[in-house]
């Protein structure tokens, strides 16, 4: 997309133009969830590791699920972006 001919920087002049900014900040976004999603994913991993009590790692679980269901509907977002592009 970036090097379509109608592409340029920090240019929003048509609808083209508006949806690929909205498809790049969502893939940012899904970039930043994804590195949440590690990160909780890592603090399980660690918790279970140490054999401490299952109370401990519900919270963060139940964060990972909420990161993964985030970035699922991230992803359907800049799917039906990116068939908007198109049309």
């Amino acid at each position: 997309m970036l090097f379509d001919t109608r592409f340029e920087f920090f240019q929003c002049h048509d609808r083209w133009s508006a949806l690929l900014l909205v498809k790049q900040l969502l893939f940012l976004a899904l970039i930043f969830f994804s590195f949440g999603y590690a990160r909780m994913f890592h603090r399980v991993d660690t918790i279970l590791s140490k054999k401490e009590p299952a109370e401990d790692v519900a919270v963060f679980h139940n964060q990972m699920l909420m990161f993964g269901r985030i970035n699922v509907g991230l992803a359907i977002a800049a799917l039906l972006v990116a068939a908007g592009m198109n049309s």
